[in-house]
């Protein structure tokens, strides 16, 4: 019996342990890039396109670090190639975009909720854009009426953040009524659909 509970002991420090360096991994990644990383600027409307189609249209600005900048000034002054240039350069997997949102019909008092996960534009490297993304990217989100009527924007999580293997770590945020997305999720309602219609980056004109 005491051999028994002094593996649980082992086992249960060990988790403790675990979970203290991963905890010390996440605040380290969020206090590293909590200045290069944001979101504001969240607007909402509703429109109606040529074709007679409505949507729901959620609009913001965002801030991502330029890595590649980094990079350069790092070959520059210690010179050789950068080990992570190859890997930075696509950014395929470093941010992500997570925004939830919870519409309610004026109407109808129905409720319906959409969810998405993006990944940002890679930023272009060429000869007139290295080092120049302006710190700026504007996104657009859409979402069908469908059976609703007159929808109207109830709450929003929006999460921008770093993939680090495979799990999702939160750096900026901007909410709306609720203090994260598994809020909206876990009031239900009709699942919608929704399109990042738009990720653009900005760049200083060097011309």
């Amino acid at each position: 019996m005491h051999t028994i509970r002094f593996v649980l002991i082992i086992l249960t420090l060990g988790f403790y342990s675990i979970a203290a360096e991963v905890s010390e991994e996440v605040e380290g990644l969020q206090e590293k890039f909590q200045y290069t990383m944001k979101v504001w600027a969240v607007e909402d409307d509703n429109i109606e396109t040529d074709n007679g189609d409505e949507y729901f249209v959620l609009e913001f600005e965002s801030q991502q670090p330029n890595l590649m900048k980094i990079i350069e000034q790092s070959e520059f002054f210690f010179g050789s190639q950068h080990p992570l240039r190859t890997q930075i350069e696509g950014q395929e997997g470093l941010f992500e975009m997570r925004v939830t949102v919870q519409l309610t019909d004026k109407k109808t008092k129905a409720v319906g909720y959409a969810q998405s996960f993006d990944e940002p534009l890679p930023l272009k490297f060429t000869e007139n854009t290295i080092g120049n993304y302006a710190d700026h990217t504007a996104w657009e989100y859409r979402i069908p009426f469908g059976n609703m009527k007159k929808p109207k924007l109830s709450a929003y999580a929006i999460e921008f953040g770093l993939l680090k293997d495979g799990k999702f770590i939160s750096i900026a945020t901007e909410y709306k009524k609720v203090e994260d997305s598994e809020e909206i999720l876990s009031a239900g309602g009709d699942e919608l659909q929704m399109e990042c219609y738009k990720c653009s980056h900005y760049y200083w004109d060097t011309r």
